[in-house]
């Protein structure tokens, strides 16, 4: 929020999803969080101008609409070109000062963008309409009031097949989730089904996509890989794979229900 938020707060949470409502005096964004998601979710409600102070190197409209600016190569002195940076280069009597950088380097309007960042990271943002970033080496604000939901996503690697994974699923995002375990005494006593349930939303952009509505998209740790049942509500991807921390490496998952079979502990008493 530009100008600084005045309240936290989580507003809503449930088995699989949180709510935190971060509110200023003119607007609030929802952030949601869901287990499993590649994304972070965010409903922008009253907000003038929406605002990141990270580093950029990069950020370009995917699905470029009209750009009236674009970036321009900086070769007026070397400091900027050791940084990578882009745009108008501004000397200071004591040298260059950081950032070297100063101004708008360029509008991009759109609704998918690629961020690259100054530690290596690769981004997607994707926005449920039409907005324009104004952006510099110092970070990047929309230059107009935007109301809707925007979303954010970590690229794994640098494969051009993992952004448009990203890409084709932006679109599905979990709003809440449940978790349930039954045991089927009759059919089989010796085993106890996790269910995973998500109920999901959509951004209903313009996004192309191949489906009227794209397949939920998560992450499953190897001990979830392992006991999911394989059927027609869930698809596995061998792509877009993510470090899960101590726990493995995740893989991309596609669908909103998921059923794990867990064999159960046989316990004797004498």
């Amino acid at each position: 929020l530009k100008g600084g938020l005045e309240k936290r707060e989580v507003v809503a949470y449930d088995d699989l999803t949180m709510t935190m409502r971060c509110s200023a005096d003119k607007g609030q964004i929802d952030a949601l969080f869901a287990r499993g998601s590649p994304y972070v979710t965010f409903r922008v409600d009253g907000v003038p101008s929406l605002k990141s102070d990270a580093l950029f190197t990069d950020l370009e409209a995917v699905d470029a609409v009209a750009n009236e600016t674009m970036p321009k190569v900086c070769a007026a002195y070397p400091s900027c070109i050791l940084a990578s940076m882009k745009g108008d280069c501004c000397p200071q009597p004591s040298g260059v000062k950081h950032p070297c950088c100063s101004g708008s380097l360029g509008e991009q309007t759109g609704e998918v963008f690629s961020v690259a960042l100054s530690n290596g990271q690769a981004w997607r943002l994707y926005f449920s309409s039409p907005v324009t970033l104004s952006w510099d080496s110092t970070g990047a604000h929309t230059t107009h009031k935007f109301e809707g939901v925007m979303r954010a996503a970590v690229v794994p690697s640098n494969a051009t097949k993992d952004s448009d994974m990203l890409d084709a699923h932006a679109e599905a995002y979990a709003t809440g989730g449940s978790v349930r375990v039954t045991v089927d005494r009759a059919k089989d006593p010796d085993v106890g089904i996790v269910a995973f349930d998500w109920q999901v939303a959509y951004l209903g952009s313009s996004i192309p996509r191949d489906e009227l509505e794209p397949a939920l998209l998560m992450l499953a740790l190897p001990h979830h890989v392992d006991a999911l049942v394989a059927d027609s509500s869930i698809g596995f991807l061998d792509i877009l794979r993510y470090r899960g921390g101590l726990k493995g490496i995740c893989r991309a998952v596609l669908g909103s229900s998921w059923r794990l079979a867990e064999p159960l502990t046989k316990i004797g008493f004498t």
